[in-house]
Order: C-alpha cells, then sequence, then structure tokens
C-alpha cells in the first residue's frame, strides 16, 4: 500500500509540474482534478472551484454531444484512447481528450492541452535560482521613484526615455503595473518593466504621456519600458523580470499584454512568447516601432 500510495505522489506530480492545463473527469463528467495550469488557466470560470462540477456543464450543446461521442468511443476499445478536440489560434495549441483506465477498463479521461509555439527555455537553464537567490522581485515603491527615473535615463537614449514627472505619476498612480527587481546584496534596484492596464487593444503614444489612462481593471496592458541596468544584462535579468510580470497579469485576469520595439529586439520578445503585429502606430522619439503582443487567453 505504501508503494502504491507513493507511486500515486509521483504521478500526480507529472500532472502537476506540467505547464499545460489537464482537467481529470470520471465516467459521470464530474470534475475531480485540475493541475494548477488549468486552474490559473480557467480562473475566470471558477478556477478549482470547478472541481466537482458537471464537466457537460461548462459547454454548450454541441460540445457536450461531442464529449458524450468521444467517451462512447472510448468505451467501445481498449485501444481507443485520444482524440485530437480543437485547435486554439490565439495560444496557438492543440486540445485532446485522453482515455483514463485501470488495465484496459476505462474509468475516466481527461482534457489535455499541448502547446505549439517554440520553447523559451534556454537548454539546462538553471540560473532562476540564482537569479531568486540574488534578487527580490516585487511592485516598487514610492520612494524609489528616484532610482527609476534615473535607470530610464541610463537604458534609453533622451528621444525614446520616460521623463522624470511621468515617471514618477505612473509610480504614484499604478505602482502595481511595475515589477522591480531588487539587488539582495545592495538594495537598489537593477531592473524594472512597468506599464499600464487599459481595455484598449491596441498600443498609442498618449500611454507614454498619460498616465491618467490607467484603468485599475483593465482586460490589457501596455508595457511602458524594460529597463535593466548596464551591470546586470547578460544574465537572464531581462527575461526573468519579463516571464515573472506576464505570470502575474495573468494571475490578475489579463487578456492581452502589449508592447513596443525597434527591430533590433523584435527577435528578444520572440522569444519570450510575444507575437510581432507588425508596425505599429507610433512615432515615439521619432522611431519606427513593432508592436507585439503576448495573449493571455
Amino acid at each position: 500500500m505504501a508503494e502504491f500510495e507513493n507511486a500515486v505522489s509521483f504521478y500526480k506530480s507529472v500532472i502537476d509540474q506540467d505547464r499545460s492545463a489537464v482537467v481529470i473527469c470520471n465516467l459521470e463528467h464530474e470534475i475531480i482534478y485540475m493541475n494548477p495550469a488549468a486552474i490559473v488557466n480557467y480562473a475566470k470560470r471558477g478556477g478549482e472551484k470547478l472541481i466537482g462540477q458537471n464537466l457537460l456543464s461548462c459547454h454548450n450543446a454541441l460540445s457536450r454531444e461531442r464529449i458524450l461521442q468521444v467517451t462512447a468511443w472510448f468505451a467501445k476499445s481498449p485501444e481507443h484512447n485520444m482524440v485530437y478536440t480543437f485547435h486554439n489560434a490565439k495560444q496557438n495549441k492543440d486540445v485532446y481528450m485522453v482515455a483514463l483506465r485501470e488495465g484496459t477498463k476505462l474509468i475516466g479521461y481527461y482534457e489535455k492541452h499541448e502547446y505549439r509555439d517554440p520553447e523559451t527555455m534556454k537548454k539546462y537553464d538553471v540560473l532562476m535560482d540564482e537569479l531568486c537567490d540574488r534578487f527580490e522581485f516585487r511592485d516598487i515603491r514610492q520612494e524609489e521613484a528616484d532610482q527609476a527615473v534615473e535607470i530610464e535615463t541610463i537604458c534609453f537614449p533622451p528621444n525614446e526615455a520616460c521623463s522624470e514627472k511621468m515617471m514618477k505619476e505612473r509610480i504614484q498612480k499604478a505602482p502595481e503595473l511595475f515589477l522591480a527587481a531588487v539587488d539582495k546584496e545592495t538594495g537598489k534596484i537593477a531592473g524594472f518593466l512597468n506599464g499600464l492596464s487599459t481595455d484598449e487593444a491596441s498600443f498609442r503614444d498618449a500611454f507614454f504621456e498619460d498616465a491618467q489612462l490607467y484603468n485599475p481593471g483593465g482586460r490589457n496592458v501596455m508595457l511602458l519600458g524594460l529597463d535593466v541596468l548596464p551591470q546586470y544584462r547578460g544574465q537572464g535579468l531581462a527575461r526573468e523580470i519579463m516571464l515573472r510580470y506576464l505570470h502575474r497579469e495573468r494571475e490578475k485576469g489579463r487578456k492581452k499584454v502589449v508592447l513596443t520595439c525597434l527591430d533590433s529586439k523584435v527577435t528578444m520578445y520572440k522569444k519570450m512568447g510575444f507575437h510581432d503585429d507588425g508596425m505599429a502606430d507610433s512615432s515615439w522619439g521619432g522611431e519606427k516601432w513593432h508592436e507585439m503582443s503576448y495573449s493571455m487567453e
């Protein structure tokens, strides 16, 4: 019995570590387990509260009929074990129904999501633990506004940098839309990412200049600058700040994150999971900018 319980722990860990959503149902279509990725993915529909509910009640009539057809097909043969159900173009992922069996006996099924975007994680990347040991990742504090202004002037040329007035106004109005990486040894900011939440879907230069466009409950976030001091570059810090920011905003229920960048940065942001949407409606600093977006749906 102890060996079986240990094995169950192993199997559960495999599912929980999967970055794709996994929803497990019994033959009565009751949701009996959701891995952490599924809880986040379905947060708008109730997240963990969906456990114990009937999966069929979460779908329209056509989808319910499809689910019943698939489970009937699973029951016909122990060799019937996987069905591709649909492709989500926005998230570039495929969704499957997979049979669960005890030996040859059908005992349930699960919904599995598989993303098709190229992996953005570096091979054998163990920098994350080192970065966590070295930096504290948190919202910016009001007393750190002068640091942010100085870092901005170091990281961007004068025609692109945010003004002191605007930076301080953003920090005062929306500190929770900043994510700062603070060097634990010095207590100073090494880098930060900032934005404004809004219901608008496309970027415009007014976001750089008018913090009044900030909507705390906005569905989307317009990113306004990723700053990392030169002495901290080349260590994976910018990527870590961005990935933490995206995870945080997804948990808040945001739908999309948008940024603008120059040609030279397009590849970098693609590696972070952003899609190049073409040239932006922006002439900030007299430059030509790409608009790039990251879908949370």
